[in-house]
């Protein structure tokens, strides 16, 4: 390697952290299915409770299910996120159940003892 080479800047590589939350919504049966991929974390707040918001304020379906199985990502603060959706779900009489929960969110959801909780409509 060439020594003017050593201390060109590298392009900065984006890391799982960096991914924003993207989310969609669908209609299955009853259920109205909110997807999402990347990151749900303390900065994907806004963007969640809004999608949230949307499903509930009307309720839209009877039951809500937010599917994580398209590269998605949390951190405790998403857990936290996730308890706060379901306790205002049951506040306007909607359930509230995380579906298809594989890989390292499941394990996660496993290790901090929410998996049952979260993923039981």
């Amino acid at each position: 390697m060439h020594p003017a080479e050593r201390h060109r800047p590298r392009p900065a590589v984006r890391g799982p952290r960096q991914q924003t939350l993207q989310y969609r919504i669908e209609n299955r049966g009853d259920a109205a299915v909110l997807v999402l991929a990347g990151v749900l974390d303390l900065a994907g707040r806004e963007r969640f409770g809004a999608a949230v918001a949307q499903l509930l304020h009307p309720p839209r379906a009877s039951g809500i299910e937010i599917d994580v199985a398209e590269r998605c990502l949390m951190s405790a603060d998403g857990i936290a996120l996730l308890y706060q959706a379901r306790s205002e779900a049951h506040d306007v009489g909607v359930t509230l159940a995380v579906s298809n929960a594989q890989g390292l969110v499941r394990t996660v959801l496993r290790i901090v003892n929410a998996l049952q909780d979260l993923t039981t409509p």
